[in-house]
């Protein structure tokens, strides 16, 4: 439809936009990204919204420094783009060392966007008293087959009812069995897709909430102005990811002793939240799949040790590259799995590792799969898991015996690394 547009009127902006958007999300990352540079230079008008469209391809094929360079571009085309504004501050979190830049550009966002709104005066009629429930409200686009869903069915589903009464304010487009899954586990689901950030909170406000979760923050399809009205007078962001949402409206957050070291100033100066840290730790994961069994190690077959990191291709940065870079250089006959599209992507990073000494015949490259591919993946290829972070969460790829090094651990080895002989011990399957 969208190309018989573009047949009919070549310049039709709209068309080229909605292609692109098209594009990328059946995975043709490269034409996606010229439609983007297409509508871009065909309306100046809505220059923000379309070079935001491109970022976001850039991003998805791997190339977080030039997506970064092209939303900064978005916001100086359009300050008012708030789509372009925020897609900025989540995307710093990929680069930032320190979280600071991403809590200054946050910060910037609120300045800019939430000011009016936080200046209105709000009235709660909640009833102050210990004889009822505390009603929770949680807002998503994301109850749906989503890796939110693996973090909040356990929470859900746990969730003490003779002390909270649970509210889902959904966003999501098109509902699946996920969806009915997580309706099962709550007092009071409300389908909101559609509805206005003023219409919202209103219902928000008749509804009663004491404690309203973001569990968004400046990801897709997220209402930063939502919160900024304050419907709730307590709110918390959650889950999202490790980050701040930069708005005076949202006074907390939830993290735990391993993301926020407790007694850590740096820790606690990345946020305009403040910090609540739960015992343990911040989220449960139960990973959807059933018969996740452990396997052999993989290097005991193949004869060599595969690395693998099938995360959100936005994460791979220069110290990302420089890292394994260095371990496929120390560790010799080792392999890659990555998880990146079809393309023009798969041409720049090999050609990256290439420049660093890193034959790109020892990569392998996949791009999304259901999550039981994501497994098998794991199971008949990966003896290493390579994160791209710091800090590493027990997930299904544990679960099958996977090793998940961090940063430090893999630094700490490399010198043990050389030399890796396979054996297999008698009766051992790890």
């Amino acid at each position: 439809m969208f190309r018989r547009a573009l047949e009919c009127d070549p310049d039709y902006w709209g068309a080229s936009y909605n292609l692109s958007v098209l594009l990328k999300n059946i995975r043709k990352l490269d034409e996606g990204e010229n439609r983007a540079l297409h509508a871009e230079n065909q309306a100046a008008v809505r220059a923000g919204v379309c070079q935001s469209r491109q970022s976001a391809v850039a991003k998805g094929g791997g190339n977080i420094t030039d997506a970064l360079d092209s939303f900064r571009y978005a916001v100086e085309l359009d300050p008012d783009c708030l789509i372009a504004h925020s897609n900025l501050s989540y995307a710093l979190t990929f680069i930032s060392e320190s979280g600071l830049e991403v809590l200054e550009e946050s910060r910037r966002f609120a300045a800019h966007f939430e000011a009016p709104l936080a200046a209105e005066p709000v009235k709660y009629r909640n009833e102050l008293t210990g004889a009822r429930r505390l009603r929770i409200g949680y807002v998503s686009p994301d109850f749906r087959n989503h890796c939110q869903a693996l973090f909040m069915l356990p929470l859900l589903r746990n969730h003490d009812r003779e002390q909270v009464e649970v509210y889902c304010y959904s966003s999501v487009e098109t509902p699946d069995d996920v969806t009915q899954e997580i309706m099962r586990h709550v007092d009071v689901w409300r389908p909101v897709h559609g509805q206005t950030d003023e219409v919202l909170a209103a219902q928000i406000m008749d509804d009663r909430i004491d404690v309203l979760v973001d569990l968004t923050m400046h990801m897709a399809n997220a209402r930063p102005l939502l919160f900024a009205r304050r419907p709730a007078p307590v709110q918390v962001a959650w889950l999202a990811y490790p980050g701040t949402t930069g708005s005076s409206a949202i006074g907390y957050r939830f993290t735990d002793p391993w993301l926020d070291p407790v007694g850590s100033p740096e820790a606690d100066a990345r946020y305009s939240e403040k910090s609540i840290r739960l015992p343990d730790t911040f989220c449960c994961y139960h990973p959807l799949v059933d018969d996740i069994e452990v396997s052999t190690l993989p290097a005991i077959d193949s004869g060599n040790i595969t690395f693998g990191c099938l995360n959100n291709p936005c994460k791979l940065t220069e110290r990302t590259f420089t890292l394994w870079a260095e371990v496929l250089r120390q560790v010799e006959h080792s392999r890659m799995i990555l998880l990146l599209g079809q393309g023009q992507a798969r041409e720049t990073v090999s050609a990256k590792f290439a420049d660093m000494g890193v034959d790109p015949v020892r990569f392998t490259f996949v791009d999304y799969q259901m999550r039981e591919d994501y497994m098998r993946t794991y199971r008949k290829s990966i003896s290493c898991w390579t994160p791209t972070r710091t800090t590493a969460i027990r997930r299904a790829s544990m679960r099958c015996g996977w090793a998940c090094p961090s940063y430090r651990a893999l630094a700490i080895r490399l010198r043990h690394a050389r030399g890796f002989r396979c054996y297999r011990t008698s009766g051992s399957r790890s």
